[in-house]
């Protein structure tokens, strides 16, 4: 999925004059640019992007940093710090949403991008994602995900609006289990990725 995520980032900067379209494809098109990816996990995004030369949360591992802390503590001492935010499959997993949401946005500079994945709150989505992913196909642990916790792009849009982060580009993402490929396309009805910029 990282280049699902990647080619997400890649389109909502240049969408926003932040990298030109002719760096897309350059070994360095992030360099410069603060980013945090926010529950990062074991980094499988992260490192993605520090090897396009970001400075992601300071060769590949002077650009990464992992803190340990909650994006509440963070925020504290690195208000409009970042240029960009990544938070991949994290949102269906946190309960106040409202809380993270608030504090990452503190965190971007105005003008910058934060970047989300994660399941749509529909019956497709519960479908495919819980009883298809976790308990038919065993893609996924079982027990990872509640379907109470999954939110809509809507909602998402929603709480950023009070933060002055505008929705800019919303695509839906669909993995398919047989090709083990993921693909974009426009209904964002299962799982989504969406980018939203702060005002300047």
């Amino acid at each position: 999925m990282n280049k699902t995520r990647i080619d997400l980032v890649c389109d909502g900067l240049i969408s926003t004059g932040v990298i030109k379209a002719s760096q897309r494809n350059q070994p360095n098109v992030f360099q410069g640019l603060k980013i945090l990816d926010l529950g990062c996990g074991g980094g499988i995004l992260v490192e993605a992007l520090a090897k396009l030369k970001a400075e992601v949360t300071e060769d590949i591992r002077g650009n990464v940093r992992y803190i340990l802390d909650t994006i509440e503590e963070h925020c504290k001492t690195h208000e409009n710090y970042y240029d960009v935010i990544t938070c991949s499959e994290v949102l269906e997993h946190v309960i106040d949403k409202k809380s993270l949401l608030d504090a990452a946005c503190k965190t971007l500079k105005p003008g910058g991008s934060i970047f989300f994945t994660t399941f749509n709150k529909t019956f497709f989505s519960w479908f495919m994602g819980i009883i298809v992913g976790e308990y038919l196909l065993r893609v996924i642990p079982v027990g990872c995900h509640s379907y109470n916790l999954f939110i809509s792009p809507e909602d998402v849009a929603k709480i950023l609006e009070k933060s002055n982060c505008k929705t800019n580009i919303l695509r839906g993402i669909y993995y398919n289990c047989i090709t083990r490929n993921f693909w974009v396309y426009k209904w964002s009805g299962y799982h989504y990725a969406m980018q939203s910029v702060k005002a300047k």
